[in-house]
């Protein structure tokens, strides 16, 4: 079994040289007491890279997992659980929150059997498609990106896209966000799947 984590190990060293370079210039700043907003912008650059480096040391440790798994002769589920966790690495490192539908669905029962009845705002979804009130309407019932493609017929990519505008339309930062919408705006009701 290999543990190796990076597919160009040499290009990630002088990535990590050239951050190590950018976290000695901020501090010459700070000794120098240059103006704060410089010192904040490098600190923001020197994250944002650090950041980029961890995904990327992630994402080869997932594939080297998937690989072992894949010699273990489990090859559909380690395809499927690669996909999924490496889309997860990649929303929390833009910054997304990222809940698996099977806590989402829990999380909004949850939410459903302490909450009074939530009121009906139809009129909030007026800017989506019908396609994307599918969709919507697919979120709040807990479905995950790949179900809701296999339900309507569509490329996974195509389902991404949806969401992406459902999202930007209804200005919803997460899938939770929009679950409680659909259940708002009544597209689904307590207890439907």
């Amino acid at each position: 079994m290999t543990h190796g984590y990076v597919s160009d190990k040499d290009a990630l060293i002088k990535r990590l040289h050239r951050i190590e370079g950018q976290v000695r210039g901020i501090e010459r700043m700070v000794d120098e007491e240059r103006y704060c907003i410089d010192v904040l912008t490098q600190i923001a650059a020197v994250s944002t890279a650090l950041e980029s480096v961890s995904v990327k040391l992630l994402e080869d440790h997932v594939r080297h997992c998937v690989a072992d798994a894949l010699t273990a002769g489990d090859a559909d589920v380690a395809e499927r659980k690669s996909e999924d966790l490496l889309a997860a690495v990649r929303a929390i490192a833009s910054g997304e929150a990222v809940t698996a539908p099977s806590v989402t669905r829990r999380l909004i029962a949850h939410f459903l059997s302490s909450a009074p009845a939530a009121p009906h705002r139809p009129e909030r979804l007026a800017a989506l498609t019908a396609r994307e009130r599918e969709v919507l309407t697919l979120i709040a019932r807990g479905r995950s990106n790949t179900e809701i493609a296999q339900d309507l017929h569509l490329s996974a990519g195509t389902v991404r896209t949806h969401i992406g505008r459902i999202f930007a339309k209804l200005d919803l930062r997460d899938r939770v966000q929009a679950v409680i919408l659909g259940y708002e705006c009544g597209l689904v009701t307590h207890g439907e799947r």
